[in-house]
Protein backbone atom coordinates (compact mmCIF):
# COMPACT_ATOMS: atom_id res chain seq x y z
CA UNK A 1 0.00 0.00 0.00
CA UNK A 2 1.42 3.37 -1.04
CA UNK A 3 0.97 5.93 1.73
CA UNK A 4 2.72 8.78 -0.11
CA UNK A 5 0.39 11.67 -0.88
CA UNK A 6 -0.24 12.44 -4.52
CA UNK A 7 0.37 16.02 -5.60
CA UNK A 8 -2.13 18.01 -7.60
CA UNK A 9 -1.26 19.06 -11.15
CA UNK A 10 1.03 22.08 -11.30
CA UNK A 11 1.68 24.54 -14.11
CA UNK A 12 4.41 23.56 -16.53
CA UNK A 13 7.52 25.75 -16.46
CA UNK A 14 11.07 26.03 -17.77
CA UNK A 15 14.19 27.85 -16.70
CA UNK A 16 15.85 30.18 -19.19
CA UNK A 17 19.03 29.11 -20.91
CA UNK A 18 22.04 31.47 -21.06
CA UNK A 19 21.40 34.26 -23.55
CA UNK A 20 17.66 33.62 -23.82
CA UNK A 21 15.23 36.42 -24.48
CA UNK A 22 11.43 36.23 -24.77
CA UNK A 23 11.63 35.28 -28.45
CA UNK A 24 14.04 32.41 -27.85
CA UNK A 25 11.92 30.97 -25.05
CA UNK A 26 8.71 31.41 -27.06
CA UNK A 27 10.23 29.66 -30.09
CA UNK A 28 11.37 26.75 -27.94
CA UNK A 29 8.25 26.18 -25.81
CA UNK A 30 5.47 27.34 -28.17
CA UNK A 31 6.87 26.44 -31.61
CA UNK A 32 3.46 26.13 -33.30
CA UNK A 33 2.33 29.65 -32.33
CA UNK A 34 3.17 32.85 -34.22
CA UNK A 35 6.19 34.37 -32.47
CA UNK A 36 4.54 37.66 -31.45
CA UNK A 37 1.52 35.85 -30.01
CA UNK A 38 3.71 33.34 -28.18
CA UNK A 39 5.81 36.12 -26.61
CA UNK A 40 2.68 37.99 -25.49
CA UNK A 41 1.22 34.81 -23.99
CA UNK A 42 4.44 34.09 -22.09
CA UNK A 43 4.58 37.64 -20.75
CA UNK A 44 0.96 37.46 -19.60
CA UNK A 45 1.65 34.18 -17.76
CA UNK A 46 4.84 35.55 -16.12
CA UNK A 47 3.91 38.93 -14.68
CA UNK A 48 6.37 38.36 -11.85
CA UNK A 49 9.17 38.85 -14.40
CA UNK A 50 7.64 42.05 -15.74
CA UNK A 51 7.61 43.63 -12.27
CA UNK A 52 11.39 43.66 -11.84
CA UNK A 53 13.80 46.34 -13.00
CA UNK A 54 14.60 46.23 -15.82
CA UNK A 55 11.33 44.50 -16.73
CA UNK A 56 11.43 41.18 -18.51
CA UNK A 57 15.11 40.28 -18.19
CA UNK A 58 15.94 36.72 -17.13
CA UNK A 59 18.26 35.23 -14.56
CA UNK A 60 19.29 31.58 -14.52
CA UNK A 61 17.12 30.85 -11.50
CA UNK A 62 13.89 32.27 -12.98
CA UNK A 63 10.78 30.16 -13.38
CA UNK A 64 8.99 30.81 -16.68
CA UNK A 65 5.50 29.38 -16.83
CA UNK A 66 4.72 27.96 -20.27
CA UNK A 67 0.97 27.63 -19.84
CA UNK A 68 -1.85 29.74 -18.49
CA UNK A 69 -2.68 29.58 -14.78
CA UNK A 70 -4.74 26.57 -13.82
CA UNK A 71 -8.25 27.17 -12.61
CA UNK A 72 -8.50 26.53 -8.88
CA UNK A 73 -11.08 23.85 -9.53
CA UNK A 74 -8.75 22.07 -11.98
CA UNK A 75 -5.73 22.02 -9.68
CA UNK A 76 -7.68 21.08 -6.55
CA UNK A 77 -10.14 18.60 -8.08
CA UNK A 78 -7.77 15.64 -8.00
CA UNK A 79 -6.70 16.53 -4.46
CA UNK A 80 -10.30 16.69 -3.22
CA UNK A 81 -11.21 13.41 -4.92
CA UNK A 82 -8.23 11.64 -3.38
CA UNK A 83 -8.92 13.14 0.04
CA UNK A 84 -12.57 12.04 -0.03
CA UNK A 85 -11.74 8.49 -1.08
CA UNK A 86 -8.98 8.04 1.50
CA UNK A 87 -10.80 9.63 4.44
CA UNK A 88 -11.85 7.22 7.17
CA UNK A 89 -15.56 6.52 7.39
CA UNK A 90 -17.35 8.51 10.05
CA UNK A 91 -20.05 6.89 12.06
Amino acid sequence: MNTSPELSRQRQFVSPEPGDDWGAVASRVLPDEPLDEAVQALKSWNLHLMARMPPGEFTGSDVLFVEAPLRAEESMLDFAERSDSSAPARG
